[in-house]
């Protein structure tokens, strides 16, 4: 084990050694709890490589400062130290990736049988912000973002409205979102909640009004989407934390969940 750390460090040492590597450091440091403690990355890994701390818990740093890095140029890199970077950054990717879309994907499958199952009652259930407001809160920007547009290709392809709607209005929520998350207590359930909840109003204001102005009468339309904000509402209330639990407890499966904590 020894030797292996000897390895991963000399490897780092020397790809963190440019500028661009220590500015996108300084970068995030102020942002990530876990990174704070170390002036440069120099003082990481040799923190590492001196710690005697347990081998897990220096592969969540390590895995870390990849993740605050960006997992693609890592994923993809060719220069020095890439033998060591792109393992890390591949299982990082992965690791998101399949856990993310096979949530979202259950989470399609799921609202689209509930709305079957209530089209006798002329009632629609819109949960948008669900595909949104944990990847914004949690992820990294390049994954969270992907799994964003993941979820609104997912809506576009069962909707009635332009293809390339959801997808568009997820990524501005994202954006927005993932701008104010230092802000928010986004660990707390309840914060989660609230801004799945404001996240989803201001979705389904858009795009009722996007139906609205294609509706030959705007005013007999009303009534209808009242009733269902406020069915989605109440829908998203009860599903949200169960949909935030699952998804975190996929993320851990996977070993990505302590690089994803700020």
């Amino acid at each position: 084990m020894t030797s292996t750390w000897h390895g991963i460090r000399d490897h780092l040492v020397r790809s963190s050694s440019t500028l661009e590597f220590q500015r996108n450091f300084q970068t995030i440091r102020g942002s990530s709890k876990a990174l704070t403690p170390f002036r440069d990355p120099a003082a990481l890994l040799d923190a590492l490589h001196h710690s005697k701390a347990p081998s897990g818990r220096k592969n969540a740093l390590l895995t870390a400062l990849v993740a605050s890095l960006g997992f693609v140029p890592m994923a993809l890199s060719t220069g020095p130290g890439a033998e060591v970077q792109q393992p890390l950054a591949t299982v990082v990717i992965g690791g998101i990736v399949t856990s993310t879309a096979l949530t979202l994907l259950l989470l399609w499958t799921l609202v689209a049988q509930v709305n079957h199952a209530l089209a006798e009652l002329r009632v629609y259930l819109f949960v948008g912000s669900l595909f949104v407001v944990f990847a914004a809160l949690k992820l990294p920007l390049r994954s969270g973002l992907g799994a964003s547009l993941l979820g609104g290709l997912l809506c576009d392809a069962n909707s009635p409205v332009d293809f390339g709607t959801h997808t568009l209005l997820f990524a501005a929520a994202h954006a927005v979102i993932f701008h104010l998350r230092d802000r928010l207590p986004r660990d707390d359930t309840i914060a989660r909640l609230l801004v799945a909840l404001l996240t989803n109003l201001a979705l389904f204001l858009v795009f009722s009004f996007i139906q609205i102005a294609r509706s030959p009468a705007p005013a007999a339309a009303w009534p209808r989407l009242i009733a269902d904000l406020v069915c989605s509402q109440v829908f998203l209330a009860l599903i949200a934390p169960w949909f935030f639990a699952l998804q975190l407890r996929a993320l851990a499966l996977t070993g990505t969940t302590r690089e994803l904590t700020p």
